[in-house]
């Protein structure tokens, strides 16, 4: 077999895979070409049959941290020997079974990034890379390219073009990359009044820290946020006109969690996981009595987001009330606009990169050692559900949100 046409469906979008199938196929002496194509990636190889199979194994044996694969499709084919390797452009004409990928944590090298003062993204709140960020809430359309999302607003500045068409640099066709010459940005607002702070995060922190109540704008939606003292919590609760709800909580780390809960060792997991859900754990007596009134759990997620990681660089407190902003019975908000006007927070800390998939933060407990859902949604969604039979009955609840 002088040369292999190749389909690949599942999570091969949006995951870092089609910089992957460059690589490899530079390791094992492959030419052609791969391809997004709407719902599946396409690959053109050529080579020997050794080399072939080689590059076939390592397909799957190899693939990205993010990526899953559901079906390799093998079509053997006569080619001439090409002269080189390429990632060429999309097409919207390709199969189906692909889905999107969704939004995971930030990866521990961009983390690292944001908290180097030597790096140019030092401090900045939308550092990601191939293997980490947003993805699903800012995709408008397949093919998975920068021009199909939300970041197609923002084009790039010359380093990150470098670091974008750079084969060996992890931001190799990493569509959301950005930094703060050419990326979105923060603003913070006082009521409708925009104001003039070199750094909003840090100005949004003091005033969670005075005991203000600030909306923050997040990947996937709005949070309401507060700081851990019941007094705030009740005007919190007033404002919001929720008397009874119970608040998830945001902690800097496992050390904090373990203050206001009792953990198990796969709450842990859960907690720490490349999703960070909410995880609904034991309550501690040291829990704010009033974020979860009358009850024995409480929600408590981990941060997953650049911004939440500065947010904590700025403060000594563990945690904060971080609840969805929405008016009962309607959508999370996720303009930046409708969340100023909605007079819920004292201050508003919003972007102005479009939010295009609405996601609420998914939450989770343990039942019987293993994971349940209470709600599926951001890290999960729009991932599809693999069923352990080929014909079973399944009850579905929905929520809009």
């Amino acid at each position: 077999m002088r040369g292999a046409r190749i389909e690949v469906t599942g999570i091969v979008q949006g995951v870092g895979f089609r910089p992957f199938v460059y690589r490899l196929a530079k390791k094992t002496g492959i030419t052609g070409y791969v391809k997004n194509m709407g719902n599946s990636v396409e690959i053109l190889a050529v080579g020997g049959g050794e080399e072939i199979n080689d590059f076939l194994a390592g397909l799957e044996r190899d693939a990205p941290p993010l990526a899953r694969i559901d079906n390799v499709s093998v079509q053997p084919t006569d080619e001439k020997d090409l002269q080189a390797f390429k990632i060429v452009e999309s097409s919207s004409a390709g199969g189906s079974g692909s889905v999107l990928p969704p939004d995971v944590c930030i990866c521990e090298t961009c983390l690292a990034e944001i908290n180097d003062p030597s790096n140019p993204r030092y401090g900045y709140p939308f550092t990601v890379c191939v293997d980490c960020g947003a993805r699903y809430t800012i995709i408008e359309t397949v093919p998975y390219d920068r021009v199909n999302t939300s970041m197609t607003d923002f084009p790039m500045c010359s380093e990150c073009k470098r670091e974008y068409e750079d084969p060996v640099d992890r931001r190799f066709h990493a569509e959301p990359t950005c930094c703060p010459a050419c990326g979105p940005s923060y603003h913070l607002y006082y009521g409708s009044k925009l104001v003039d702070v070199i750094n909003p995060v840090e100005a949004a922190v003091g005033k969670l820290d005075e005991g203000r109540i600030v909306a923050v704008m997040g990947v996937g939606g709005t949070h309401l946020a507060s700081a851990l003292d019941d007094t705030v919590v009740q005007r919190l609760r007033r404002r919001f006109n929720r008397p009874e709800k119970p608040f998830a909580i945001m902690v800097r780390g496992l050390e904090a969690a373990s203050k206001f809960a009792s953990l198990s060792e796969i709450e842990k997991r859960l907690l720490t996981s490349l999703r960070r859900p909410i995880v609904a754990v034991q309550k501690k007596s040291l829990a704010p009595e009033l974020v979860a009134p009358g009850l024995d759990n409480i929600g408590i997620m981990l941060p997953y987001t650049a911004l939440h990681h500065l947010m904590f660089n700025y403060t000594d407190a563990d945690g904060f009330v971080m609840t969805s902003a929405n008016l009962p019975g309607e959508h999370m908000f996720t303009e930046a606009e409708k969340v100023v006007a909605s007079g819920f927070s004292d201050y508003c800390l919003v972007h102005n990169r479009r939010i295009l998939n609405r996601v609420d933060d998914s939450v989770l407990r343990v039942v019987g050692g293993r994971p349940a859902f209470i709600r599926r949604s951001r890290g999960y969604v729009p991932e599809p559900i693999q069923l352990e039979k080929e014909s079973m009955e399944v009850v579905l609840g929905l929520e809009i949100g």
